[in-house]
């Protein structure tokens, strides 16, 4: 048998190496269609893909019946991922002899699994499994590949409502356009463009290609024309994979091959500062690796940052990887997301919807359509995700479904797809209602001095209520004093806002209703200079009912007072306790004696303050307003920091 013949058949997609064994000559007697074949044999080792159609067509020429060209042919094609003219080989081959080789079935079903033809797949895989010359480990394969099929054309058979709508030419054009980012506001969109660079070349001499940014706004009835986002973030090197911070002031992306990069492709940040762009920097050695960080969204609170990586410790290929935000403002070490998220096979383009719960990812090893397809989890009570399901059918399709993203509403999604068009473009549509997040809340507020009224910049903590967990730390504009946060609505939530030069504000409140970002929850928050006399109600420390003993909930409230208790050593402090009109005033003065003096003891254990602390129940004497409903009593119950002298 010829040498180069073994090779080839042996490198054949599957099994090959059984077909030499069960038929060890040719399969025609014309010496020309031989020599052509082993010519076109030659050109296929050397990647010659045309010049081995040209020979192994001569070869058929001779013999029409030629099943050996047929099938090394289908070989050519499935490198040239012309997979339509490698299934033509195949039928063909099958056409001419179907029992040549068995593997041929095999084969063919792959390849029509790779252009999303199920029930073809499905067949041919049922012919070969009839057979008694495969393998085990290529039967347990075609089994697997059965179970595929199966699951794909149920997804077929129950499509999902899809209506995709194109941008329009302000945002599609020739190029490629794909990764959409959308500001909180839905008026901005960024995506990522692939440019040709006619000053380079590659090393096949085709024109070098590269990544930007590109930005838009939305006109009231259409998308305006996309521009490049220009330096300092587009450079002459590749930017792609982007997002927009929920307060549109962060942005962060992937690049790649960078002089300050640590692996092939970083993760990097770039924030909004007196109305520009400033120089993206690399988000350093702890998030960034040897290998590559990729595809970069934070979620709403800004806390975490999720993100694909091959990098170790990942399931697969790639993964999706977290790393959670401290509260000094430094990335902690990543975390795996698991196994139920991440597969043997690669995970991508992560997207977290602003109620913290809603998670959207593409997956090539969840059973889905083919290649990548979207896939939805939901987070848990527990924090852990649910089984990841498919987002069906026609959304995904034997195609890649990557870079999904949704709107604050959580009803209408962007993604970029090849199938609707020629090249890459960006499309909208509604979701289906079962994916769809849950309904969240926007508060928009204003941090001003108390006295000047001029705007500051200070840090804001959000915590829920349920279960004590920060939900939001941001920081209020420098230039007007803004914050925007995006809550799970129905929550409770403590809040509070602090800057060094400023008694810090304390306060609490519940998102009954949705608030859209059209009409957010106002939170208008005054600081006032700690001066004597001035005095802050601690609304986050929270007691047992009837009792002094400090709740779980009040531990974020207690740090924050003995930060400002340390930041502040010249000044002296009085924790006073109130309480409502109901009960004796006998029982109210022990009550709000003994919450004044558990603050206390509290903070005597965490300072060296002993003596600029001091306690003081005045118990129902001193009320903020009438105890005539029960909402005015629940103001009345406080522990308040005032400030009563200096050193």
């Amino acid at each position: 048998m010829p040498t180069f013949r073994l090779l080839v058949l042996a490198i054949t997609f599957y099994g090959s190496l059984h077909y030499l064994d069960a038929q060890p000559n040719y399969a025609t007697r014309s010496k020309k269609a031989i020599e052509y074949y082993e010519e076109a044999g030659k050109a296929y080792q050397q990647m010659l893909y045309e010049k081995a159609v040209e020979y192994l067509n001569r070869a058929i020429e001779k013999d029409a019946k030629f099943v050996d060209a047929y099938l090394l042919m289908a070989e050519v094609y499935r490198s040239q991922d012309s997979t339509h003219r490698e299934i033509d080989c195949y039928l063909k081959a099958i056409d001419i002899d179907a029992g040549y080789f068995p593997y041929v079935h095999f084969n063919l079903a792959t390849a029509y699994w790779k252009v999303g033809k199920y029930r073809e797949c499905e067949s041919r895989l049922n012919v070969f499994l009839t057979s008694d010359k495969a393998k085990p480990i290529t039967m347990a394969k075609a089994k697997d590949l059965l179970k595929k099929c199966q699951f794909a054309q149920t997804l077929i058979d129950e499509p999902v409502p899809f209506k995709p709508l194109n941008l329009g030419p302000a945002i599609n054009d020739q190029k490629d356009q794909y990764w959409p980012s959308l500001s909180v506001d839905g008026q901005t969109l960024v995506y990522t463009v692939m440019l040709v660079d006619s000053t380079r070349k590659t090393l096949i001499g085709t024109y070098a290609h590269q990544e930007d940014f590109y930005i838009s706004h939305w006109a009231g009835e259409q998308w305006q024309k996309g521009l490049p986002l220009g330096p300092p973030i587009n450079t002459p090197g590749n930017e792609g994979a982007q997002q927009i911070s929920a307060d549109g002031k962060t942005l962060v992306f992937t690049g790649c091959n960078r002089p300050d990069g640590f692996g092939n492709c970083d993760i990097y940040f770039s924030h909004f500062i007196d109305g520009q762009w400033a120089v993206p920097e690399n988000a350093g050695p702890l998030l960034n690796s040897s290998f590559s960080e990729k595809q970069p969204v934070l979620s709403a609170d800004g806390r975490i940052l999720y993100f694909a990586s091959d990098r170790p410790g990942s399931i697969g290929g790639m993964d999706i990887w977290a790393s959670k935000l401290s509260l000094d403002g430094q990335w902690l070490r990543p975390v795996n997301l698991g196994r139920v998220v991440n597969t043997v096979f690669d995970e991508a383009s992560p997207f977290i919807h602003a109620d913290n719960r809603s998670f959207y990812f593409s997956s090539e090893g969840h059973p889905g359509l083919g290649k990548k397809d979207i896939f939805y989890s939901f987070r848990n009570d527990s924090n852990s995700w649910s089984k990841p399901a498919n987002i069906g059918f026609p959304i995904n399709t034997y195609r890649d479904e990557i870079g999904l993203v949704i709107d604050y509403s959580g009803t209408k999604a962007y993604y970029s797809s090849d199938v609707l068009e020629n090249n890459w473009n960006i499309f909208q549509f509604e979701l289906p209602e079962k994916v769809k997040p849950n309904p969240v809340a926007y508060a928009l507020g204003t941090v001003t001095d108390g006295e000047t009224h001029q705007v500051l910049q200070a840090e804001v903590l959000l915590l829920s209520l349920t279960n004590g967990d920060t939900v939001a730390r941001v920081f209020s504009g420098k230039e007007d004093g803004t914050f925007l946060v995006c809550l799970p609505a129905g929550a409770s939530y403590a809040l509070t806002v602090s800057h060094t030069e400023y008694l810090f504000c304390s306060m609490n409140f519940n998102l009954e209703l949705v608030h859209s970002i059209a009409k957010p929850y106002q939170l208008n928050i005054e600081l006032f200079k700690p001066k004597v006399g001035e005095s802050v109600v601690l609304e986050n420390i929270f007691f047992e009912t009837d009792s002094y003993i400090l709740l779980p909930q009040s531990e974020t409230e207690l740090q924050k007072l003995i930060e400002f208790v340390n930041q502040n050593p010249k000044l002296q402090f009085e924790i006073g306790g109130h309480t409502d009109d109901t009960g004796t005033s006998e029982y109210n003065l022990e009550l709000s004696n003994k919450r004044a003096k558990s603050v206390l003891d509290y903070l005597l254990m965490h300072t060296n303050s002993t003596n600029r602390l001091t306690f003081k129940g005045y118990g129902k004497t001193v009320p903020v307003l009438p105890n005539t409903t029960d909402e005015n009593r629940a103001k009345n119950r406080r522990t308040e920091l005032k400030v009563v002298g200096q050193l």
